[in-house]
């Protein structure tokens, strides 16, 4: 008999302005099991957050309290080329 082992989830972070839209974002991440790291309001929070986390996935709203999401996006991909957006 074998005994499988566990499957680690992937995991994400949320970037939102918006207090309602993280919850969101989170409860809709967890609902397709993933495993939620963080979240920041804004670009330069995202930013410091992900050198802590290393999340699979970052999730951005249009909407942030701080920076852009256009502005954002092509920053984490050179900066951190193996994570989704």
């Amino acid at each position: 008999m074998s005994i499988a082992s566990p499957v680690e989830p992937p995991t994400a972070m949320v970037v939102a302005g918006e207090e309602e839209t993280r919850v969101l974002l989170r409860g809709l991440l967890r609902l397709h099991h993933f495993r939620v790291l963080g979240e920041a309001e804004g670009g330069s929070g995202a930013l410091d957050r992900l050198r802590e986390a290393a999340p699979q996935v970052l999730v951005v709203d249009s909407q942030l309290a701080e920076g852009s999401a256009d502005s954002l996006v092509p920053a984490v991909r050179r900066r951190f080329s193996a994570v989704r957006v």
